[in-house]
């Protein structure tokens, strides 16, 4: 990208010229991402989607040619943060309605000594 973005090719048209490399690039590279997450849960898989995504994004965010596409990777990011936030409000109400539990369980114990 940094060799193309210094190219002759005339700024306006960079971004259809370079379109068909660029998604080559990103679909081996979402796929390759998808494999490597396939045995993780659904919270690690999110959080490992979300950094693979950022990471991407990141770096089509240098050229002018690629923003456009970069832009289309927020929509991923978002989704994988969504289902991240679901999961950890999941775990915290599991984890307040244990707490309580042990506290119901032992305030009974009290009361029947």
């Amino acid at each position: 990208m940094s060799s193309f973005d210094s190219s002759l090719v005339l700024t306006q048209e960079r971004e259809i010229v370079f379109s068909p490399v660029l998604s080559a690039m990103l679909e081996s590279c979402l796929q390759i991402c998808q494999l490597s997450a396939i045995t993780l849960n659904t919270t690690q898989y999110a959080v490992f989607m979300t950094n693979c995504l950022h990471f991407i994004q990141t770096a089509l965010l240098l050229y002018p040619f690629t923003s456009t596409r970069a832009q289309l990777l927020d929509q991923g990011i978002h989704d994988h943060l969504k289902n991240l936030i679901s999961e950890q409000v999941i775990f915290f109400f599991l984890f307040l309605f244990l707490v309580f539990q042990i506290y119901k369980n032992n305030k009974k114990k009290k009361l029947m000594k």
